[in-house]
């Protein structure tokens, strides 16, 4: 997937119908130039629809880019690779997509 427009979409088809939390922790960030950055973050995740729950964990790496948007510096991502961690566990039946699909669509 590339750009934000793109992300949201898939998203939405992926998992817009189940409730989720993704816990974010562990995140290291390393300046890498003037205006770049890479950070690395670990993830918690969990999907729930009725009875039904998937749990898994994955670490994303990030590229980071400074953007001056009037006053405000923000730090965007430009390129994320995320990696499965574990074993995913749970009932995949409630995903709208196929995970294969999915997840090689997650890599570079």
């Amino acid at each position: 997937m590339e750009g934000a427009d793109a992300v949201i979409e898939g998203l939405q088809k992926a998992i817009g119908h189940v409730r989720t939390f993704h816990g974010l922790t562990a995140q290291t960030i390393h300046l890498t130039g003037d205006g770049t950055a890479e950070a690395t973050t670990y993830c918690a995740a969990g999907h729930f629809l009725g009875e039904k729950s998937f749990l898994a964990e994955a670490r994303y790496f990030d590229k980071l880019v400074k953007v001056i948007e009037g006053d405000s510096i923000l730090w965007k991502i430009s390129y994320r690779l995320t990696t499965m961690m574990g074993v995913p566990r749970g009932d995949v039946s409630m995903f709208s997509i196929d995970l294969n699909e999915w997840a090689n669509s997650l890599q570079a």
